[in-house]
Parts: structure tokens; C-alpha cells; sequence
């Protein structure tokens, strides 16, 4: 089973017999659980439109199509932080944007990057904002998604006049509990999920 994503609706999804099974996505798994608080998403619409257009314009950069002209005046601040961090650090980006799938535990989401960085290889999440509890959980799901148990794991958070990579633990049992209370309230779709698993 191979999951696609559609941007209309932020949507991950699996087609079984031409019919499309939704899938949740990492954000999803923390929302429905409590995981992250209702108020961590009581963001501002600048904020989150900020948070978006960071991430495009890094993501440009990364690909080298990157003009500071493409850029409002606010982000073009964090993009400069982005740069700064990838020139102070030995930096190789291996992976930009990956869509990832759990087959076992039936989730999906979209890595910002895998990075090695300063010689190790990173599970990256870049943050505009914030930080906060969930966000190890996050990584954490997004590791074992990726099926690669040898990454760090770091949440890189940029500001107008710093960033700063922050390493995060892993949560042990999170993403297993998570999964187990999403899919207990949707019965049928896991139903079908495992049918086509051969389950």
C-alpha cells in the first residue's frame, strides 16, 4: 500500500479497490488524543500564513531557486536565520518535504527534511513559533514512520534573530497508544485497512 496526499483538505489517503480510505496524519494521531492541546491551535491566521511561507521560502532554498525578492519583508527575516543556521553548521539535506506511511500503525505525514547535520543524520522539524510539549511526540511519530531508528531527532526553530536546533527524546509508546485510540473510533475504515493488508 503506497499513501498519496491531496493537498485540497491537507488529506493523506490509500486506494482499496478504487475506493479512497482516509488515513490520519501525525497531527491528526495528537489532535483526536489530546496530545495537543485545543489551545496550541488557536493561532492567529498571520501567524500560521507567516509559518507557511517560511517553510516554502526555506524549502526554495534548499533547492538553490531561492530570490530574497520572492519574499515578504517579515519572512525574509526567519529565511536569513535558516541561511545563517545552514552556514554554521556542516550541513547535507537529504531529504525535503517526504510524504511517509506507517503501514503498521496506518498514519501518514510530511517531513519538513532528514538532514545530516555536524556529521549525524536528522529528523528535522522546521518551527516558526513556539515550542511545546507535543513536539517530541511529533518527531517521535514521524521516526518511527520513517522506519529508521538510528535518526536524531531535532525540531530547528527559527525566529527574526536567532535560531535554534533543539534535540528531542524520543517518547516511548506514544505513537503505538495514539494510533490504537484513533483507529478505535473508526472501526470500519480499519477494518478494511487490514482486509487489504491480509490481516
Amino acid at each position: 500500500m503506497e499513501a498519496k496526499y491531496r493537498e485540497e483538505g491537507h488529506t493523506y489517503f490509500v486506494e482499496i479497490n478504487g475506493k479512497e480510505i482516509i488515513l490520519p496524519s501525525v497531527t491528526q494521531l495528537m489532535s483526536t488524543t489530546g496530545v495537543i492541546p485545543q489551545s496550541d491551535f488557536e493561532i492567529p491566521e498571520k501567524y500560521a500564513v507567516l509559518g507557511t511561507e517560511v517553510h516554502a521560502m526555506t524549502e526554495l532554498v534548499d533547492k538553490g531557486t531561492f530570490y530574497p525578492e520572492f519574499c515578504s519583508e517579515e519572512a525574509l527575516l526567519y529565511v536569513l536565520q535558516y541561511q545563517s543556521f545552514l552556514e554554521e553548521n556542516d550541513v547535507d539535506i537529504l531529504e525535503i518535504e517526504q510524504i511517509i506511511f506507517n503501514e503498521e500503525l496506518l498514519y501518514a505525514g510530511r517531513l519538513d527534511r532528514v538532514m545530516s547535520i555536524n556529521g549525524f543524520e536528522y529528523i528535522i522539524d522546521i518551527k516558526t513559533g513556539g515550542k511545546y510539549r507535543w513536539h517530541s511526540r511529533q518527531l517521535t511519530a514521524y521516526n518511527k514512520a520513517k522506519g529508521k531508528s538510528n535518526y536524531k531527532i531535532a525540531d530547528l526553530y527559527l525566529g527574526k534573530w536567532e535560531y535554534k536546533l533543539v534535540e528531542q527524546e524520543y517518547v516511548q509508546g506514544i505513537v503505538e497508544a495514539m494510533s490504537a485510540c484513533y483507529w478505535d473510533a473508526h472501526p470500519q475504515a480499519y477494518k478494511q485497512l487490514r482486509k487489504e493488508q491480509g490481516r
